[in-house]
């Protein structure tokens, strides 16, 4: 896995979480015929849920938070950069 700074549109981590998890998953419908076995078909793809935990330290350490809560505030969908993944939208 290539070592990157996660990215947010303009908002770089200075220091990456310590831990970071993304899921992923699938919407299927089931289709019942009379008579038949029912059939399971993908729906589509789920939005993902990215989590991670980290902390915040040194001088800038308040700075950096205010930015965070100012980019959850205004839930904009930008550019996510992650560490071993394509970049996707997300909403912070």
């Amino acid at each position: 896995m290539e070592l990157i700074k996660i990215r947010f549109g303009d908002f770089t981590f200075e220091t990456n979480p310590s831990e970071l998890k993304v899921e992923y998953s699938l919407k299927t419908k089931e289709n019942e015929y009379i008579g038949e076995k029912s059939k399971l078909s993908l729906s589509c793809e789920k939005l993902k849920r990215v989590k991670g935990r980290g902390v915040a330290f040194g001088e800038g350490a308040i700075k950096t938070y205010e930015k965070l809560e100012n980019l959850f505030l205004k839930s904009k969908e930008d550019m996510l950069v992650l560490p071993g993944t394509k970049p996707f939208k997300a909403m912070f």
